[in-house]
């Protein structure tokens, strides 16, 4: 009977702890990365939600149909992101804003350097 352990099952005990270290290890990269995502989208949502609220903030009679673009750089503290705001008509009504009385806001944010790199918000305003 052996009171002792072997130079072989040392090794043996070292490479599969060794193993297991190194599995831990190589997630922390896609940990990282995925976390990196996660808060790129999240502030992709606030700037479309800040926006929406800023367009309803200017009240029904103040909105104009059409498309307006802030690029790359231009919105303030925020240079990877890229804003389009568009205000239109409803599907199915010619002139919205005489005959429905509801216009359609939609938000959409782009990040530079994302594979998903575009957020979209869309509301709807009443003039009532």
């Amino acid at each position: 009977m052996s009171k002792g352990i072997t130079l072989i099952e040392v090794i043996i005990g070292l490479a599969i702890i060794s193993f297991g270290i190194l599995s831990v290890i190589a997630v922390f990269p896609i940990g990282l990365r995925t976390l990196d995502m996660n808060q790129k989208s999240n502030t992709a949502l606030f700037l479309a939600s800040s926006q929406i609220e800023a367009s309803i903030g200017k009240g029904y009679d103040s909105l104009e149909e059409g498309v307006s673009v802030e690029d790359f750089g231009e919105i303030d503290d925020f240079e990877n992101y890229k804003r389009e705001t568009s205000v239109s008509c409803l599907e199915g009504h010619d002139n919205c804003f005489e005959e429905s009385g509801i216009k359609k806001i939609e938000v959409t944010v782009f990040i530079d350097g994302l594979i998903q790199d575009e957020v979209e918000l869309t509301t709807l305003i009443s003039d009532r």
